[in-house]
């Protein structure tokens, strides 16, 4: 995690979530120097593909950094230590007949002069550049601001309170939303038992949280929102977010954010990481770039080279043409059991 590069993906405990995941083991590949000392590392991962050879530009047989895993390319000392783990992992797929080697990074140049591979741009990733005191956090222009804090304020005045994850039944709680959620916008969900496996290695070490919205009336809670939070290094990431729709009137999100933003803030992180955003989702763009997050470009890099390679709006695309406006009426428990299925390809 010393890396100034390394994110959550390539913390150890992501690596056996992957692996608890579906049973498949992850490659370690690494470059050491003529003392021995580590110069670079590279995790990979083979998957199976989806059946008939579909999508098999995004999502076909392949060794991949990492799998159902945003970026997580080669963390290097040098140059030419990550052209030696690309090299390496060549010849890992080199001769096996339909499979590609797939990198995932925020390097615009990683494969340098190697031959044989192609890239493409990839989607942007939003990221908040954080003060080293609350008090000096800034959310674009005054009008932005007042807008947040008003926000924030309704939610408040409306009952709203948010509080950590503290058992995996709050887990639970916070998985059946993320359900709701990926099932309103047609995209297929995690299984369980990914988001257990973080809990129980991250959480105990204080690495990962979930901010829950509730709304109380007397005796009475309300479950609104939630956000799960990866931490590496100085880097918080915002994972993933579950919500009820019809709920959004109280503000949970705004309070969510703001809360989690302050924390990171207080506790010494410097990045605030919002994640990626699908290319044309302009409201979910909108609303990371109210908090001040800027736009990181990333790419993705394939062995051997293509000259059809994946576009921007092939990735969840991809997935959400198999589910369309009928996905949101399909019970939740089975919109679970269908994207464990799928993702198994994946």
């Amino acid at each position: 995690v010393s890396h100034p590069r390394c994110t959550i993906y390539h913390h150890p405990a992501w690596l056996v979530a992957l692996e608890q995941e579906y049973g498949k083991q992850v490659l370690g590949f690494a470059c050491l120097d003529s003392l021995g000392k580590v110069q670079g590392v590279l995790p990979l991962m083979y998957t199976r593909g989806l059946p008939f050879n579909w999508g098999a530009q995004v999502v076909g047989r392949r060794l991949s950094s990492l799998p159902r895993t945003p970026v997580a390319g080669p963390l290097s000392l040098n140059d030419d230590a990550s052209r030696m783990l690309l090299a390496h992992a060549v010849d890992q797929v080199r001769g096996i007949a339909g499979y590609q080697l797939q990198v995932k990074s925020m390097s615009p140049n990683l494969a340098g002069p190697l031959e044989g591979f192609s890239s493409t741009v990839w989607k942007e990733m939003y990221v908040l550049d954080l003060p080293e005191r609350p008090d000096e956090l800034r959310f674009g222009d005054r009008v932005t601001r007042h807008r947040i804090k008003g926000a924030v304020n309704r939610a408040l005045k409306l009952g709203v309170q948010v509080r950590r994850a503290e058992t995996e039944n709050d887990l639970k709680e916070w998985f059946d939303l993320y359900l709701e959620t990926m099932r309103w916008h047609g995209s297929v969900p995690r299984p369980y038992r990914f988001f257990k496996s973080l809990w129980n290695q991250l959480h105990p070490r204080n690495e990962m949280r979930i901010l829950l919205a509730e709304l109380h009336h007397g005796p009475k809670r309300t479950l609104l929102s939630g956000y799960m939070f990866l931490m590496c290094g100085k880097t918080i990431h915002c994972f993933l977010n579950g919500r009820r729709r019809d709920q959004l009137g109280f503000h949970p999100n705004d309070i969510l954010q703001w809360q989690a933003i302050q924390d990171a803030c207080r506790e010494g992180f410097r990045r605030y990481d919002f994640g990626e955003v699908e290319e044309g989702q302009q409201g979910l763009i909108g609303f990371k770039v109210k908090w001040g997050a800027k736009p990181i470009r990333s790419y993705r890099y394939y062995y051997p080279a293509s000259k059809s390679l994946p576009g921007l709006d092939s990735s969840d695309g991809l997935l959400q043409s198999v589910t369309g406006r009928l996905w949101r009426n399909v019970p939740l428990r089975v919109t679970s059991a269908l994207g464990d299925w799928i993702y198994s390809y994946l």
